[in-house]
């Protein structure tokens, strides 16, 4: 009995293989198709902005919180899809835990500490426009161009960079890093 329940355990095993292996095939696809995007990571940064800045690279999904002294801290980022990307300067006008998010036609609302809050749990905004750095319920989003012009954050990596920056901190957008400094205010690309 032991003999034949062995040969029916191999024998299942056996056909459920091929399965198993396109089923793990699947499965690996699907993660390679979803960018890997590290939490903040301390890395060189040479190009000349200053202590405090946030530099939001659109064409890396990275935003960079400068500490001066050829160092930042790197962040994994959401941008604006391809009709919302931004490039130029802003500031910081203020910061809030637990935001309220309110849909821009008016037509809806959800509270801050919702978990389904599109806001996340922190909110940087930015100039007296309607573009805010904010986290996400859908942390999957991070490192694709998918949002209404706001710059996306997991909700852990929104949380360290907002104890981090100040009020009135200088927030640049550029497509790539070797891009100049800009001068303008932000604007649509």
């Amino acid at each position: 009995m032991r003999v034949l329940s062995a040969v029916l355990l191999l024998a299942a095993l056996c056909v459920a293989s091929p399965l198993a292996a396109q089923t793990r095939s699947s499965a690996a696809t699907k993660a390679a198709s979803i960018p890997v995007i590290p939490g903040p990571e301390p890395v060189s940064f040479t190009a000349a902005y200053e202590p405090g800045s946030l530099v939001i690279v659109n064409s890396e999904r990275r935003l960079y919180y400068v500490l001066g002294d050829g160092q930042a801290i790197r962040y994994g980022i959401a941008v604006g899809n391809p009709d919302e990307v931004w490039v130029g300067r802003q500031l910081i006008t203020a910061k809030k835990e637990n935001p309220r998010w309110v849909d821009p036609d008016g037509d809806d609302e959800v509270e801050g500490g919702d978990p389904g809050n599109p806001l996340g749990v922190r909110a940087m905004y930015l100039g007296w426009t309607l573009w805010r750095i904010h986290g996400t319920p859908k942390p999957r989003s991070i490192g694709h161009a998918v949002s209404n012009g706001c710059i996306r954050m997991r909700n852990e990596d929104v949380v360290d960079l907002f104890d981090r920056v100040h009020l009135g901190a200088p927030v640049y957008a550029v497509n790539t890093l070797t891009d100049p400094q800009p001068k303008v205010w932000a604007r649509k690309v």
